[in-house]
């Protein structure tokens, strides 16, 4: 939720096919709530489609980074911890 963000929740992984609201459409309220990257939560795709067509449709609807699914947290770690920091600073928020 909006509120849930605005306390403070910097990553948010959104699965692409969940059934009452998928992540592109979670993804575009998150965009239409925080347009200010700056203060916009991270935002991380999760799909089994492991294609690189859907990697690109996903950096088009504003997620940041994009994972297939299975994956093991120390791939999310890893993503998080070697991408997270340089992306923060290019939205200028720190």
């Amino acid at each position: 939720s909006p509120s849930a963000l605005r306390r403070g929740r910097l990553v948010v992984l959104l699965d692409l096919s969940m059934p009452v609201m998928d992540g592109f459409t979670t993804a575009a309220h998150v965009m239409q709530h925080f347009p200010d990257p700056a203060t916009r939560p991270i935002l991380v795709a999760l799909t089994a489609n492991a294609i690189e067509s859907e990697r690109q449709r996903c950096l088009a609807a504003g997620f940041d980074f994009f994972i297939t699914k299975p994956f093991s947290p120390a791939t999310l770690k890893t993503l998080l911890l070697q991408n997270v920091p340089a992306l923060i600073r290019k939205r200028g928020a720190l």
